[in-house]
């Protein structure tokens, strides 16, 4: 969590002073992960409960940071070219001219959130694997 500071996120939340929101999101995702992936292995219908938690904060912390980000468009563009040239890797400038947009960061919010949405419809079709199959006689009482 801590390499995150030099990441656009952290730069997101810490132009308003929120950084410690930014920290509280990344260890509530990273906790709720953890457990998801444990559950995948372990199926319980808590595990269930931790997955769909898990994919709504996501959904949740995207849509917040992207609306935030359409605040300073500038300043969150030059902090992703900043991040990609301190890692090693080159920014193109003309790709994110487009992307750092109104447009962009809008169409951003809905592709994650169709995303987001698909995880849970598919969460949902296989719960049945988090809370066991009906058994032959509950079939039969429907």
């Amino acid at each position: 969590m801590i390499t995150h500071q030099r990441g656009v996120d952290f730069y997101i939340f810490d132009q308003r002073g929120w950084s410690s929101l930014f920290f509280v999101f990344m260890t509530g995702s990273f906790l709720l992960d953890f457990g998801a992936s444990f559950a995948l292995f372990r199926p319980s219908a808590k595990g269930f409960w931790i997955c769909l938690v898990a994919l709504a904060l996501g959904m949740v912390y995207n849509v917040i940071a992207l609306n935030l980000a359409l605040t300073d468009l500038e300043g969150v563009k030059q902090a992703y070219i900043a991040g990609r040239e301190l890692r090693g890797f080159p920014a193109n400038l003309e790709a994110t001219a487009k992307i750092f947009t109104p447009e962009g960061i809008k169409a951003s919010i809905l592709v994650s959130s169709f995303f987001g949405l698909v995880a849970i419809g598919a969460l949902i079709v296989i719960r049945h694997y988090f809370f066991g199959r009906p058994s032959q006689g509950d079939e039969d009482a429907v």
